[in-house]
């Protein structure tokens, strides 16, 4: 009777498309984070006039586990866009290789709760969370 029942739990989970982000990134950690993008000026970078500014980009959702970290979460598909290998990973800090097309990559330091995304996206306040946003969207057909 218990196996009967955990066939049709697990069934009924597996069939609801609702369901489908949750069960997928279920055994991965995902953390929220602050992110803001970062201008910089390099005219004075001999004299140590090295200048930033950053601007408000809004939430930024990650999911990983040992092997990859994920990025770019869409909330209406409910799926990850970009994927990488991470190449380290340690108690204080998590590292992802570099993306030859588009020089991207992940880096993130556990103990502080920050982060880059690339070379002009910085992560802030860092936390983890439970589940992931869902957008519903009303279709027209």
């Amino acid at each position: 009777m218990k196996k009967l029942l955990s066939i049709i739990v697990l069934g009924l989970l597996l069939s609801g498309n609702a369901y489908a982000a949750t069960i997928k990134y279920m055994f991965k950690t995902k953390i929220k984070c602050d992110g803001f993008y970062s201008k910089g000026s390099y005219s004075d970078i001999s004299a140590g006039n090295y200048q930033t500014s950053e601007s408000a980009a809004g939430d930024i959702y990650l999911a990983f586990d040992r092997k990859t970290i994920m990025t770019d979460w869409d909330s209406v598909n409910q799926e990850f866009k970009r994927k990488y290998k991470i190449i380290f990973y340690g108690l204080d800090e998590i590292r992802s290789e570099t993306d030859s097309l588009t020089v991207n990559y992940v880096k993130l330091n556990r103990i502080w709760g920050t982060g880059s995304l690339g070379l002009n996206h910085r992560l802030k306040n860092c936390v983890e969370i439970n589940s992931l946003p869902k957008k519903k969207i009303k279709q027209k057909f």
